[in-house]
């Protein structure tokens, strides 16, 4: 649970004892191999931590093309405020190793968690509500370059988040037909969006090994504010919230 006490120690400070209960509520473990599939749409939900590996939320369509509406990394949360069904798919994009947190959930939930936990969870909650915001506007409103970008800053500001890497160098272990199901892009338009930021010297990708080499050029393209103080912004002082219906 390393990733989800790191995580959520820098949403709000956390006690020994915050720590201690996030520890004892993590029951079985669950490994998945690369493409399983972690829940399909319509099925119950549990909620649950991503420990290690990345896992996509996805609603696939009749003609077998998908839009991906986000990668949940190490650290995150899945399900803490949701109906019992759920509204997508989840699937391995690597191998992926997740907890069963539901008695966390029903703590926070009820209140029966301390203050500190329960701001800590509500402002996990509030991240999860804004990164599908930004998502939003990528597909609305931004051009394939703007989008990239975009998601890339993401994606380094979250795994940072969860002390796994450095927010402007890290390891990105999907394929490029992934990041065109997230994206709303063919797999040519994400090749060549690609290629034009490479010729910028803007980013470095080689393999799975993404460097972003001006990441403020990258933010002023992209039109990208740090998650983090997109919170600060509209919500200075989160009340916890309930998760459990």
């Amino acid at each position: 649970m390393d990733p989800v006490v790191r995580k959520l120690n820098k949403l709000h400070a956390l006690s020994g004892s915050d720590i201690d209960e996030i520890h004892r509520c993590s029951l079985r473990r669950q490994h998945y191999h690369h493409d399983a599939q972690i829940c399909r749409e319509g099925e119950r939900f549990v909620c649950r931590a991503v420990l290690s590996g990345w896992v996509a939320q996805v609603r696939e369509l009749p003609d077998g093309r998908r839009q991906i509406f986000s990668f949940l990394l190490p650290g995150d949360l899945i399900g803490m405020r949701r109906s019992s069904q759920a509204h997508s798919s989840l699937i391995a994009m690597t191998e992926v190793v997740t907890a069963d947190i539901t008695p966390l959930c029903e703590r926070v939930g009820d209140g029966r968690s301390s203050m500190a936990l329960q701001k800590a969870c509500g402002r996990a909650e509030e991240m999860e509500e804004r990164i599908l915001l930004n998502h939003i506007v990528r597909l609305g409103r931004q051009t394939a370059s703007q989008r990239l970008a975009h998601i890339l800053l993401e994606i380094g500001e979250r795994l940072a988040m969860a002390d796994q890497a450095d927010p402007c160098d890290y390891t990105l272990p999907i394929t490029q037909e992934n990041l065109a199901d997230a994206l709303g892009l063919s797999l040519v338009h994400i090749n060549r969006t690609i290629q034009t930021l490479r010729r910028e010297q803007l980013m470095h990708l080689h393999g799975r090994h993404v460097v972003l080499l001006r990441p403020e050029r990258l933010a002023s393209l992209a039109g990208f504010t740090p998650i983090e103080e997109q919170g600060a912004r509209s919500s200075p002082r989160a009340e916890p919230r309930s998760w459990v219906n």
